[in-house]
């Protein structure tokens, strides 16, 4: 079943802006978009509290968003875990050299892995 979308047309100056405010964040413009107006879903608190661990973490720490999330992860559904992994990955990838995480491989079963810069 495909997931409803929702199309926004915006200027130069508001993309601009939301670039901004999700680079602050350390989101993706969707998924700072989606935080906004979507408040308090499990997604957008997850993501926000992994966010805060990220920045916790000592220069040269390995992770996954898994190990991240702890206990929180086992608390989460299905596609609000996926969905977490994929927006987070998004976000390292638009951002290189400007974010503080650096992407890393895979293991062996499909876990990507960063490195606190």
């Amino acid at each position: 079943m495909a997931k409803p979308v929702i199309q926004l047309v915006v200027s130069e100056e508001e993309f601009a802006f939301l670039t901004g405010k999700a680079r602050n964040k350390r989101m993706t413009i969707q998924t700072y978009v989606k935080s906004r107006i979507l408040d308090d879903t499990d997604f957008v608190q997850s993501y926000k509290e992994m966010v805060n661990r990220v920045e916790k973490l000592k220069s040269g720490s390995v992770f996954n968003v898994k190990a991240l999330l702890g206990t929180d992860w086992v608390n989460l559904n299905k596609g609000t875990r996926l969905s977490l992994g994929k927006a987070f990955l998004t976000y390292v990838e638009a951002n290189p050299g400007t974010c503080e995480v650096l992407l890393m491989d895979k293991d062996g079963s499909g876990t990507q892995w960063y490195k606190k810069a």
